[in-house]
């Protein structure tokens, strides 16, 4: 029952990571070229301190543009960690999804970088989405290896997830405060 009781703690944070940001879209991505160099378009690579700042008009487009592909993240999140629950006993099946789910990360990411921003508070928090999902990959190279045991995670993994679930409820917290005092 401890045991069990860990993981339910651990997981979360970690489906949270590796589920964010899904997309039902085709997440194949060429081997060995990062997503940062298949982006087309956006300001992604853009200083926040360059773009305007305050500005409300702004703010509400960026959000606007922001707002949707995480929406839709968030959802197919929650679809996602239901059929984690329905088979929490299976590890392997749990493992299986990981693993799954994370191919849907170059997506999101994908959406994200084409994204062109003009207000710096959105900015900020694009770029700490992108960190996050650069955690997530390491994450899944750990869930992905052949000795890996959702039991039995490992310290790396376990510290890993706790510091996505931090940069989570950062961004969350920054994203309702832009939303709240910008009416989206």
């Amino acid at each position: 029952m401890k045991k069990t009781y860990r993981i339910a703690r651990i997981l979360p944070g970690v489906l949270l990571l590796l589920l964010s940001g899904c997309d039902n879209g085709s997440a194949e991505a060429p081997e060995n070229v990062p997503a940062t160099e298949q982006a087309k378009s956006g300001n992604w690579q853009v200083k926040p301190e360059t773009l305007t700042s305050g500005r409300a008009e702004d703010i509400k487009a960026d959000l606007s543009q922001l707002n949707p592909v995480l929406n839709k993240s968030n959802e197919e999140s929650i679809r996602l960690l239901n059929e984690i629950d329905k088979v929490r006993n299976d590890r392997e099946k749990v493992k299986t999804i990981l693993i799954e789910n994370f191919k849907n990360q170059s997506d999101i990411e994908q959406n994200i970088l084409s994204m062109t921003f003009k207000s710096a508070e959105v900015q900020i928090i694009r770029i700490q989405i992108l960190s996050n999902i650069q955690l997530a990959r390491k994450i899944y190279g750990i869930v992905g290896t052949s000795g890996f045991d959702i039991a039995s995670p490992g310290d790396e993994f376990k510290q890993l997830s706790a510091k996505s679930f931090q940069m989570q409820q950062q961004i969350g917290r920054a994203l309702d405060d832009l939303n709240q005092k910008y009416g989206q």
